[in-house]
């Protein structure tokens, strides 16, 4: 059991980024849950933090192996789900930001409109893995579908885009956590730019896609955020971009007993596929 206390203790402080607040969520320590971390780095012979003043920040190894221990986390999260009771008047939907903030709650009225007697929350996570252990009966996710009963959300394939006005432009508007995707982009849509191209990095689609609009530069972005741009004139689309593994926005029901999860994801790919034909 000692090595599983010692992950927990890892996954808490990786999360918060502090041992104390750790702490507090495992109802132990601050020194306990530190001599977890130093034990799992000696167990393991790698330093998984670098420790500062005001908290901790993994090392490429602890990022390596928090990736692997949020996956395994969440399906035990999910197994554990399928075993929960359900309240049938309440959904707790998890979604992805930039989908939330960019298309999710226009399109969400719809949904209430044929659920009046629902209670739903709507959380929302940058990653997958900013919420771990958050108990959702649904999540909407962005990435390869490398998750059991993953199903696909119509407009969830990258379309590369840029100002209306200009030609190509050399500056190029980049995605934290995409990095090896922005340079096949670069290659594929800059090859006839000589010198430097300059790039700009944001940590939402939102966020690019604004500064896209301002004619900062180009980016890519789910289909799903850009076609209204797109149609209103706003944005010139570029082409699709293509990623390998396919990337795209999926859905994955958690609580296999909510009837209301199983009615959402039926949902949110008939407004999805409503949203890429008539938006204006």
């Amino acid at each position: 059991m000692q090595p599983l206390q010692w992950v927990r203790s890892f996954e808490a402080t990786a999360r918060h980024g502090n041992f104390t607040r750790a702490a507090q969520e495992l109802g132990l320590t601050q020194a306990a849950v530190s001599q977890h971390v130093k034990a799992l780095e000696t167990r393991l012979r790698v330093q998984l933090f670098e420790r500062g003043a005001r908290g901790v920040v993994l090392t490429g190894a602890g990022s390596e192996l928090y990736t692997s221990v949020a996956e395994g986390i969440g399906r035990i999260e999910a197994a554990l789900g399928r075993f929960g009771v359900t309240d049938e008047h309440r959904l707790h939907v998890l979604s992805n930001a930039s989908l939330s903030s960019g298309w999710l709650t226009t399109a969400l009225p719809g949904f209430l409109f044929q659920h009046p007697d629902l209670d739903l929350r709507l959380s929302t996570a940058l990653w997958q893995t900013d919420a771990i252990g958050v108990r959702a009966d649904i999540s909407l996710f962005l990435g390869p579908a490398t998750q059991p009963g993953a199903v696909p959300i119509p407009g969830g394939d990258m379309v590369v885009v840029g100002p209306v006005e200009g030609g190509k432009a050399e500056t190029l508007i980049r995605l934290t956590g995409f990095e090896d995707s922005f340079e096949a982009f670069r290659r594929s849509h800059h090859q006839d730019v000589q010198g430097h191209l300059r790039s700009i990095e944001c940590d939402s689609f939102q966020a690019a896609l604004t500064m896209a609009q301002s004619g900062v530069g180009v980016t890519f972005a789910p289909r799903l955020l850009a076609v209204a741009a797109i149609r209103n004139g706003r944005l010139r689309d570029l082409g699709p971009c293509t990623f390998h593994p396919p990337t795209g926005y999926w859905s994955r029901i958690a609580n296999a007993h909510s009837q209301a999860a199983h009615d959402f994801q039926d949902w949110i790919r008939t407004a999805a596929r409503r949203w890429l034909v008539d938006s204006d």
